[in-house]
């Protein structure tokens, strides 16, 4: 039920505790049915009502959102989606509510990125997956008997970076979602890890030893060219993008212990 999908985003925030089914009084589907004392009593500030119809192969879905102590219609949305699109339809809704309640946009209707293993008979198999943002709806867009890590999106979702020793030494990969096709981007002597996209996706920073310690690089993904931005005895490692691409916070051990320092990614 889309219900459960948006109950299960929003209670998850951590900014708003849901109200179990079973204790609501009433279960209006339709504003003209709505009797704002039955959820004022139960303690509400907010509620949801929407009706999902049936059309053909796809579904109508309209939602309201309420101010309960005041009566105040505070959104509507109505929209359709197909059968296959009823939880991304649920996190959007979510998205919606949770943007007009808290001023922040939501993440609901997101993917994440991960790795996960499974122990075989021949030893362990490495996966990574993409799933929606609540884990539902997973899939493997790579796997290897050897570690995978690092996973990186691409500021468009549609590529992932990451790393992979299924040549027995760490190599940074880029592959498209779309069509499952990957390219080898860094395998130099050492190590070759921690890639993080580029605001405009078009470059890579990430941590090399080609040359002896860990440094932070960029890495040109169109003409492969790099640009060194460290060097010293230090571990310069995780490196992560400013917003305007102009700058490069990582973690360095340069001072005794990790600490994070910034760098322009012209210097």
């Amino acid at each position: 039920k889309l219900s459960d999908v948006v109950s299960s985003d929003l209670g998850g925030s951590g900014f708003f505790k849901t109200l179990p089914e079973e204790d609501m009084l009433t279960k209006p589907t339709a504003v003209d049915r709505i009797n704002f004392k039955d959820w004022q009593v139960l303690g509400q500030d907010y509620m949801v009502i929407g009706q999902v119809v049936g059309n053909g192969g796809s579904y109508n879905i309209e939602f309201h959102l309420f101010n309960v102590h005041n009566g105040q219609l505070l959104m509507g949305y109505r929209f359709a989606a197909g059968a296959n699109e009823l939880r991304r339809a649920g996190h959007h809704i979510s998205d919606l509510i949770y943007e007009k309640l808290t001023g922040r946009k939501g993440s609901f209707n997101t993917r994440i990125a991960y790795v996960t293993s499974l122990q075989k008979a021949n030893g362990k198999q490495y996966m990574l997956q993409v799933a929606d943002a609540d884990g539902f709806n997973p899939r493997t867009i790579a796997e290897s008997p050897e570690p995978i890590m690092a996973p990186a999106w691409s500021p468009d979702g549609s590529k992932i970076a990451y790393v992979s020793f299924h040549t027995k030494r760490s190599e940074i990969f880029v592959q498209t979602l779309a069509t499952g096709q990957r390219e080898s981007v860094s395998a130099y002597h050492g190590i070759n890890g921690a890639p993080a996209f580029s605001p405009d996706g078009g470059r890579l920073a990430i941590t090399l030893s080609k040359d002896g310690s860990p440094d932070i690089y960029v890495l040109n993904l169109a003409t492969r060219g790099l640009t060194r931005l460290t060097s010293g005895m230090s571990i310069d490692t995780e490196p992560s993008w400013s917003p305007d691409g102009n700058n490069i916070v990582f973690t360095s051990d340069q001072g005794g212990k990790p600490q994070l320092y910034v760098v322009d990614r012209k210097s």
